[in-house]
């Protein structure tokens, strides 16, 4: 099932899901609070999470869908 996210702004988002917030940390790269790991954008629409171990497909318009968690999150680029 898919969850809701909460727009933080700043580089944040929250994840109603896991429970924590994402901060983009730019070069491709964003932090997880929660899983205190970074993702890599490999690209195509696709990226790579070193802590899950999955790929999350960038569907657009600032969201992204975990293929480990099977929900949604807001992307925030400030």
């Amino acid at each position: 099932m898919l969850s809701s996210c909460i727009l933080i702004g700043l580089g944040l988002s929250y994840s109603l899901h896991c429970g924590s917030c994402v901060i983009l940390i730019g070069l491709g790269l964003s932090y997880s609070l929660h899983c205190g790991s970074c993702v890599i954008l490999i690209g195509l629409g696709l990226s790579y999470s070193l802590h899950c171990g999955s790929c999350v497909i960038l569907i657009g318009l600032g969201l992204s869908y975990s293929l480990h968690c099977g929900s949604c999150v807001f992307l925030v680029v400030c």
